[in-house]
């Protein structure tokens, strides 16, 4: 039943891709639902379908779709939120797959624009826990390819983020 889900709606969205244009509110939509398909088809740490290729599809068109948003309002918060945590997943999803350099390439990808996230919005906890996540995983991901003093220096990085917490925060 999922499986018949998934592709009925992306069968819409790519039509409605297909039709639309100018409407940014519609256009963050579809990135969100291609996102939520990718989640579904084959995201980590849920339970999904097992289409990793699917899901890396999902991903891929959720992002073209915000990027092009980027490109028209390059400041604008929650569009430049969406890029991190969907290339996030992206890159989570090819290490899975092996693709060491795809996925460090996705991570650093999110890694800039969530500092630069953290910079403007220094009290936001989704951007700082979304912040420490990515370190994490490029620390890891570079000790896999025994790159030790970039993993040390990104696990060094992501400790730093921690200590910016309150204990109050983490409830």
């Amino acid at each position: 039943a999922r499986l018949l889900i998934v592709e009925k709606s992306l069968a819409y969205l790519d039509k409605l891709s297909a039709e639309t244009s100018g409407d940014p509110s519609l256009h963050l939509g579809m990135a969100r639902a291609y996102e939520r398909i990718g989640d579904v088809q084959g995201g980590t740490m849920k339970a999904n379908l097992g289409d990793t290729d699917g899901s890396i599809k999902s991903y891929r068109k959720a992002l073209a779709i915000l990027q092009s948003l980027k490109n028209t309002d390059s400041q604008n918060k929650e569009t430049r939120y969406k890029i991190a945590v969907c290339s996030q997943k992206l890159g989570t999803l090819l290490w899975e797959t092996g693709d060491l350099k795809g996925s460090l390439d996705e991570s650093r990808k999110a890694l800039t624009l969530l500092q630069q996230l953290v910079s403007e919005n220094p009290s936001d906890f989704d951007i700082r826990l979304e912040l420490v996540e990515t370190l994490n995983k490029i620390g890891s991901i570079l000790l896999e390819q025994n790159d030790f003093s970039g993993a040390l220096k990104s696990h060094q990085q992501e400790l730093e983020v921690y200590k910016s917490f309150s204990a109050g925060e983490f409830k």
